[in-house]
C-alpha cells in the first residue's frame, strides 16, 4: 500500500489583491511546505472509501476533499482503479496550513501511481485548480508563487530552507470566513 506524505502548507508571503467577479479573491503568494503533514495510504481495488485517524479525524466533517479527488479523477480518467484510502490527519482543521488541498493532492499522486498513464500532468493539475485554490500548490510540493485565486502556480528554485514555529490556537477559522 503506498504511503503519502501531505505536507502542511504556509505562506511567507500573501497579498490579498482584489475580489473576484466569480466572488473569489485574487492573491499573490509565496507558499513553502513544511516537514508536517498528515499520510494518506491507497489500497488500490473496486470501492472508493476512506478510513481517517490520528488525533485530528474528529474535526474532519462534511464532503471531504479525498473523496471529491478521486472523484474527479475517475470522471477525468475513466475507468481508473480506485480504492480504499486511509487518511492519518495530524495537521489541524481550519487552520491555514492548506491540510485538506494537500490530503487532495496526495490523492491525485497516489492515483497516478496506481494507474500509470491514465492522468496527464495537465489533468491533475486541472482537476487540483477546481478543487481548492491550493491544491494545485500542493500538487508539487516545493516553494512556488501562487496567483490567481491560486490556481496559477510558478516553482521557485533554491529558496533557502528556514526554521519556522507555528502555532495553533486551537480555534479553526474557515478560508471563506477569513476571507469575507
Amino acid at each position: 500500500m503506498p504511503l503519502y506524505r501531505s505536507p502542511a502548507k504556509i505562506n511567507p508571503h500573501l497579498q490579498v489583491v482584489c475580489r473576484r467577479a466569480d466572488g473569489y479573491h485574487e492573491v499573490r503568494s509565496l507558499v513553502g511546505f513544511t516537514d508536517l503533514g498528515d499520510s494518506l495510504e491507497l489500497e488500490p481495488g473496486e470501492d472508493l472509501t476512506l478510513v481517517v485517524d490520528g488525533p485530528f479525524a474528529g474535526a474532519l466533517q462534511g464532503d471531504n476533499l479525498i473523496i471529491a479527488a478521486a472523484e474527479a479523477a475517475k470522471t477525468k480518467a475513466a475507468g481508473i482503479a480506485l480504492g480504499s484510502f486511509r487518511l492519518t490527519k495530524t495537521l489541524p482543521v481550519a487552520a491555514g496550513l492548506g491540510g485538506g488541498s494537500a490530503d487532495a493532492a496526495a490523492t491525485l499522486r497516489l492515483l497516478t501511481e496506481a494507474n500509470p498513464g491514465a492522468l496527464s500532468p495537465e489533468a491533475l493539475t486541472e482537476i487540483a485548480a477546481r478543487l481548492g485554490s491550493d491544491a494545485a500548490a500542493c500538487l508539487a510540493s516545493r516553494p512556488a508563487l501562487m496567483t490567481g485565486r491560486g490556481e496559477h502556480v510558478t516553482e521557485i528554485r533554491g529558496m533557502p530552507a528556514c526554521g519556522v514555529v507555528l502555532v495553533n490556537p486551537g480555534l479553526p477559522l474557515a478560508t471563506a470566513s477569513v476571507y469575507a
